[in-house]
């Protein structure tokens, strides 16, 4: 994953800007509880309209320009995602234009296919996630936790209890997931296939009247690959519902503690300061189980994205069993094509050799028609492609 990160580097000044207003939107946000605490304490308790009216504009403005840093913040990491999943595509388009037609083999066009378009979208959903969350999630996490430290001191302590649970929920999942990921993919490239053999081979399938044969073909890959995003789906479907009644749990007891807190207090101003400072306390550790959430949400994304570099790297880093050299582009023969003691063997995936030419020797002159004959597998089609090197001769 790192290795793709240099194409970055072009949108390295919007990515920097993402960040900048990231910070500056929730440096913002860590303000608006004690807005919030100060008008319950200052205006509301003691009856002061003048203190809520001017609080209330305050928290008011902050909240416009919050708003619009967050629209310009979404504007520019989509931007630089965007941009980072087209520079990469792109590299991986003219570098499989110079792969011969046996590296192609080597991974398949369907896989091919895969990479550029679904990998890569895994990749750069991560760039996204990552602009918008990686000085998001410090932020919240370390400036919530010091605000409800601020707050009261003895309630912080839960924090030691939510933050175990949500890293072991968290861990839990990805446990779970992460072994999918490299098979939902590998998946998706067995339907990308299946998709392409049919539409390039309709006419045959229509005059041999196997297109039910194919569709129960399609119909298998494609439940086997709903199925298994199904499973990973359920997985996340429950973290949702188990950090809201988290959540929820969490004010619960709050509440109570607090109330049992105001109900020993004497003193009244200690009781109406106490009143706001807990609605911010709230607040604030709600800031923080969902900045632990996002988090956890990165820590699941990551080993996904991972999975898709890998595979991406393969192709940028894959080197073509031909070189192309400038007297190969230069047109020096008279149009005449000879096949000296040509042999050939096609190489599958795991290293085994088949052979398909042995030995095969003739000139095809300008100006003359020559004919190859034989049988289905001897060899004809083989021969046509090593003419423009899609292939390159085992010997000869």
């Amino acid at each position: 994953m790192i290795k793709l990160l240099r194409y970055l580097k072009p949108h390295r000044k919007f990515a920097l800007f993402t960040l900048f207003l990231a910070a500056v939107n929730n440096v913002m946000t860590l303000a608006f509880p004690l807005l919030m605490s100060q008008i319950i304490n200052e205006g509301i308790n003691k009856g002061d309209l003048q203190s809520i009216k001017h609080d209330g504009i305050v928290m008011l403005v902050c909240c416009v320009a919050a708003m619009f840093i967050s629209i310009l913040n979404s504007y520019c990491s989509s931007k630089v995602s965007t941009g980072f999943a087209g520079e990469l595509r792109a590299d991986i388009f003219n570098k499989v234009e110079n792969f011969s037609q046996g590296d192609i083999d080597k991974i398949g066009i369907p896989s091919l296919i895969t990479r550029t378009t679904n990998d890569i979208r895994q990749v750069q959903d991560l760039v996204l996630m990552s602009l918008r969350s990686i000085i998001s999630v410090p932020i919240m996490l370390i400036g919530g936790t010091v605000m409800a430290i601020i707050m009261d001191p003895g309630l912080s302590l839960v924090l030691l209890i939510v933050a175990p649970v949500i890293a072991l929920i968290a861990f839990i999942v990805a446990k779970k997931v992460i072994p999918f990921f490299d098979k939902i993919q590998k998946r998706v490239d067995k339907l990308n296939l299946i998709i392409r053999e049919k539409i390039g081979g309709i006419r045959v399938i229509r005059a041999f009247n196997r297109t039910q044969h194919e569709d129960k073909r399609f119909k298998a890959a494609n439940d086997d690959l709903t199925s298994m995003i199904v499973k990973v789906q359920h997985i996340f479907a429950g973290l949702i519902p188990i950090v809201t009644l988290l959540v929820f749990l969490l004010i619960i007891i709050l509440v109570a503690v607090g109330y049992t807190q105001i109900n020993r207090l004497t003193d009244l101003v200690e009781i109406q300061n106490t009143l706001g400072d807990l609605q911010a306390f709230i607040i604030y550790l709600v800031f923080i189980i969902v900045a632990l959430s996002t988090a956890a949400a990165m820590f699941i994304m990551i080993p996904r994205a991972n999975i898709s570099a890998k595979r991406i790297n393969e192709v940028l880093e894959m080197k073509p069993e031909m070189e192309v050299s400038e007297k190969d582009n230069e047109n020096e023969n008279d149009g005449c094509i000879e096949f000296k003691n040509v042999s050939f063997s096609y190489k599958s995936p795991d290293g085994e050799e088949t052979g398909t030419l042995k030995d095969v020797s003739f000139i095809a002159k300008k100006g003359e028609t020559t004919a190859i004959i034989g049988g289905t597998g001897s060899g004809k089609s083989t021969i046509l492609n090593l003419i423009p090197r899609f292939y390159d001769v085992t010997s000869g």
